[in-house]
């Protein structure tokens, strides 16, 4: 299924951060410029060789858990203008946890995928506790007649479930019960890669599902990763620094790092 949407093995999906949108506490730069940032950030994610992009509202910090009306037009019309400017696949991130306006945005725009946080269960974060959402959101794609991927974490950066379970049946729960497309594995924050051990775990628990890397990961640790994973979501190691702009050189050293596992 992953080759089917990024026309490759392994692939690497880029993350597009979007600057703190309209109405957001860091608001400070105009819709322009916002979109902007994000086409260049896009280009240089494709110069570099990612695979796919996802879009995030990363800079709204703190998260509401349901993103604002506006935050669903602004969220769409800049990803509407990234698929303008380049040709890989998208996927949105709603954040906190609004995989309904992830969902009807990438539908909207042609999107492939979706990111969803808490997918199952239920999990204590910044903006309170967050519950599961996989029955009301796969009626919600039915509804829309839409073949958009749901990609759903498991034991999820940023957060504490409020009941801890062995990830191995988490991953069978989330992705036999809750009928997710694909599992993202993440360490505890951004930045900061999952135990390979883990990995490896959810890969046993359900070998026929794709299974990506969500944070932490780098030109350093992407080999080990991709070993056991099927691909990775990648942002923060591609930039200078958090806040600043996507360097292409580091994608290209980050890509070219896993050319060989694509030819195994």
């Amino acid at each position: 299924m992953l080759a089917e949407i990024f026309s490759q093995k392994k692939p690497i999906i880029g993350v597009v951060h979007l600057p703190a949108l309209p109405g957001s506490p860091h608001h400070s730069k105009n819709l322009d410029e916002i979109s902007k940032f994000a086409i260049t950030d896009a280009r240089s994610m494709e110069e570099g060789g990612c695979d796919g992009l996802i879009i995030e509202n990363y800079w709204d910090q703190p998260f509401l858990e349901k993103i604002a009306v506006e935050t669903v037009a602004y969220v769409t019309k800049i990803a509407c203008e990234i698929k303008q400017n380049v040709s890989l696949p998208i996927g949105i991130n709603a954040l906190r946890n609004d995989p309904f306006a992830g969902l009807a945005i990438a539908h909207a725009i042609g999107g492939k995928f979706i990111r969803v946080n808490v997918y199952i269960g239920a999990a204590v974060v910044g903006a309170g506790i967050v519950q599961g959402c996989a029955a009301e959101l796969l009626r919600y794609r039915n509804k829309l007649r839409s073949d958009v991927k749901i990609f759903a974490d498991i034991s999820v950066k940023h957060a504490i479930p409020l009941v801890r379970i062995p990830i191995k049946r988490e991953a069978r729960e989330t992705a036999c019960r809750g009928k997710a497309d694909g599992l993202i594995v993440t360490g505890e924050e951004t930045g900061s890669p999952p135990q390979l051990e883990t990995v490896k775990r959810v890969k046993n628990a359900v070998p026929d599902v794709p299974i990506i890397v969500g944070s932490g990961i780098n030109s350093n640790n992407v080999q080990e990763l991709l070993k056991v994973a099927d691909g990775a979501i990648v942002g923060s190691s591609l930039k200078q620094n958090i806040a600043g702009p996507i360097d292409a050189n580091k994608v290209r050293t980050l890509v070219d790092a896993v050319v060989h596992l694509r030819s195994d």
